[in-house]
This record gives C-alpha cells, sequence and structure tokens, in this order.
C-alpha cells in the first residue's frame, strides 16, 4: 500500500492508496483544498473539524445537482426508495390479484 501526502487548509494528511491511484488522489486532494479556500475566504477561519464537514456538504451537492441534471435521483440512497416503492407496489397488487382469483373461484 503507498501512501500520498495532501495538505488541506495547509495541514497534511497521509493517506493510502494502491499503485497508480497517486495522481488521481493528488489532484482529489487539491480540490477539496481549493474547496476549503473558499469557503475560509468567504466566512473565515474556522475549526478544522468544522471545515472539513462543509467542504464534505459542498461537494456532495454538487454530486446532488450533477446527477440531478442527469435525470437521475440526487441521491443514491433515493435510489434503493424507489425500488422499495417499487416492490411495495407490485406486493400490493399481488395480494390484490391473489384476492381477485380467489373470489372467482368461489363464483
Amino acid at each position: 500500500m503507498l501512501h500520498v501526502t495532501i495538505n488541506v487548509n495547509g495541514r497534511p494528511y497521509d493517506i493510502a492508496c494502491q499503485q497508480g491511484q497517486e495522481d488521481q488522489i493528488r489532484k482529489l486532494g487539491e480540490y477539496i483544498d481549493e474547496k476549503g479556500k473558499e469557503l475560509t475566504s468567504a466566512i473565515g477561519q474556522i475549526s478544522e473539524n468544522r471545515l472539513l464537514i462543509m467542504v464534505a456538504l459542498l461537494l456532495a451537492d454538487e454530486v446532488f445537482e450533477e446527477r440531478k441534471s442527469e435525470g437521475k435521483p440526487e441521491s443514491p440512497l433515493d435510489e434503493g426508495k424507489k425500488d422499495e416503492e417499487l416492490a411495495n407496489s407490485i406486493n400490493k397488487i399481488s395480494e390484490k390479484i391473489i384476492s381477485l382469483a380467489q373470489k372467482l373461484e368461489q363464483i
């Protein structure tokens, strides 16, 4: 396992990665750092934990907006809900069909 050091808000973080992922990890780290700089320039210096949470929220918002623009549910979690809703609807329809079949057999 390799290690890459990224810097966020002036602080180094040692990140483990597999061979061949180093450049991608560095690019992602630079992107996270840039988002952190945008936040600190807009609202001032805040605690490291709060900054990282706010950066995570910004990145999640970007993902949600991108998914929405592609016509997908905003959150991958919503996809599971749609599957569950579909399964529930299928079960209800199946129950109605069985009920109707039973009534027809009695005629």
